[in-house]
């Protein structure tokens, strides 16, 4: 008797806690959802046009490192005005210069 009313209590204990991360979660995807419009909102959209990086960088013997770019408008590079400045493009020639590689570079990263 004493085990199943602590089983009982187990249970109602993982079906609240349960029941709660699934509230948090669905609050936070509402959260990030609504600031996502506030932002496109206030910011609107933009004219700008992303520099081409994907290519080669460096020189030196061997195949190319292959190294991708992965992320959002910081890792764009939003609002530089040369591929150089990007930061895909920085840190593939550094990788290059201390590697004594090439690096293939492709950015996959969306504003």
């Amino acid at each position: 008797m004493l085990r199943a009313a602590r089983a009982r209590r187990i249970a109602a204990a993982t079906a609240f806690g349960g029941g709660g991360l699934t509230l948090l979660g669905a609050s936070t995807v509402g959260l990030l959802y609504l600031q996502a419009r506030q932002a496109v909102k206030t910011v609107g959209f933009t004219r700008w046009q992303a520099p081409r990086v994907n290519g080669v960088y460096g020189h030196g013997e061997g195949e190319p490192i292959r190294f991708a770019m992965m992320g959002d408008s910081t890792a764009v590079g939003f609002a530089v005005d040369g591929a150089d400045q990007t930061p895909g493009s920085m840190l593939a020639s550094g990788i290059a210069a201390v590697a004594d590689r090439p690096v293939r570079l492709r950015r996959v990263a969306r504003t």
